[in-house]
């Protein structure tokens, strides 16, 4: 079940891929940014997957931050998601993100996974309900990671982005080597602070340094003042040719084809994928220390860090980068390794699988049945299913649970 659909499409693949009959859903009237839905039918689409369908969720979650939000509303939405998961016989759900709908009306005869990023972006203080009606929980950086194992220490995994092979590509060999094009990603909004940036770059213009930045990101009318306020500081200075943007960009593999560096200025990260992909296919990244990003970009080694998070810090770590350009090549390949260990798509079905088994065995071990007054028999029977399910797939991709040897064998 979609909430951030880009985790929740790459777990739909390696499930899919190992045989799992999967369905990648999305709401079907809750769609705050619409042009995601499309993106991801797409997406799914490109890679033979079955096309994404709807159930009726994804209102309940306001309540999590509207203590006024109708409580009734609530219960109605989670028990038609309820119904409708009943209906369709689904006895293991993944939420990608705070899907509270199949927590509220919870089904002790299925098997609930989410996936959790930012702790910022909850009410911590109503997300206690979450309790024991989660059988697993994921995140894609350790520091996102341990504050939800604090709140509700169930099965968990460290479960950075599966990156695709085809990300792996160096596309950007004929991008000549001046000007340098530095490329930050992301919706146009405050907490991406693209305004750092550009205010970053143009500082280093006005030293000299021969660079562009391109601002690549959906424009929201809802973010239209800020945009609105970084076009007026672009069109004030003498140097506002050097700042271009791009939109939204269809094809995803344009940016790494047309920088040399990626560059993440936000303050709300967990581990940023255009960070990831694009540092995969071969850009250097440099980062603002938020979140999880030091777990991936070591300073020095894999990339570059900035001391703080204002625009003299960012102009300095970039400067930093332009002025060291002969250590890129060695820097870039560090972070590639590091990323073939990491986030190749039989290490990130490895850490999935092994908390998915792991539940399904509580699930149906006797101890979990006694003193109930549920219909433990029904609630054994899916159960099982799933188990029986998860064993098999196993067996056919054995080496999948077990540690590879190098990050070449982790991918092969």
């Amino acid at each position: 079940i979609a909430g951030a659909e880009n985790y929740g499409l790459l777990v739909t693949k390696g499930l899919f891929n190992l045989g799992f009959d999967v369905q990648f859903c999305t709401p079907s009237e809750a769609n705050v940014f619409p042009e995601g839905l499309r993106t991801s039918r797409e997406w799914l689409q490109k890679r033979n997957l079955p096309l994404p369908t709807q159930a009726d969720y994804g209102w309940a979650g306001y309540s999590f931050w509207d203590e006024t939000f109708p409580e009734e509303l609530v219960f109605l939405q989670s028990k038609k998601l309820g119904d409708w998961l009943d209906n369709n016989d689904i006895g293991l759900v993944f939420c990608s993100a705070m899907i509270p709908e199949p927590l509220i009306s919870w089904r002790e005869d299925a098997l609930t996974f989410m996936s959790l990023f930012a702790p910022w972006e909850y009410n911590l203080e109503r997300f206690t309900f979450v309790g024991k009606r989660v059988d697993g929980l994921f995140s894609d950086s350790h520091w996102a990671l341990t504050p939800w194992v604090e709140m509700n220490p169930s099965l968990n995994a460290y479960a950075p982005s599966m990156i695709e092979r085809e990300y792996f590509q160096i596309l950007n060999q004929a991008l000549p080597a001046h000007p340098v094009q530095i490329a930050i990603a992301g919706t146009i909004q405050p907490r991406k602070r693209q305004k750092e940036a550009v205010l970053a770059a143009l500082h280093l213009i006005s030293k000299g340094y021969n660079i562009v930045l391109n601002i690549y990101g959906y424009q929201l009318d809802s973010f239209g003042s800020y945009i609105r306020e970084i076009e007026e500081i672009i069109t004030r200075s003498e140097w506002g040719g050097k700042i271009k943007f791009w939109g939204f960009v269809e094809d995803p593999h344009q940016i790494a084809q047309d920088n040399h560096i990626i560059l993440c200025t936000s303050t709300d990260e967990s581990a940023s994928q255009s960070i990831l992909f694009n540092q995969a296919a071969g850009l250097l990244p440099v980062s603002c220390p938020a979140g999880g990003l030091p777990e991936i970009i070591i300073d020095g080694t894999t990339g570059f860090l900035t001391d703080g998070f204002e625009p003299q810090h960012i102009a300095e770590a970039l400067q930093r980068a332009l002025d060291s350009r002969e250590t890129w090549e060695t820097l870039i390949k560090n972070g590639r390794s590091f990323l073939l260990h990491q986030c190749s798509e039989s290490e990130f079905m490895h850490r999935i699988l092994r908390v998915m088994i792991a539940a399904a065995e509580i699930r149906i071990s006797k101890g979990a049945r006694l003193f109930r007054e549920v219909n433990t028999t029904r609630q054994f029977h899916f159960a099982t299913r799933v188990w029986l399910l998860l064993k098999t797939i196993i067996r056919k991709n054995r080496s999948w649970l077990l540690p590879a040897n190098s990050p070449q064998e982790r991918i092969a």
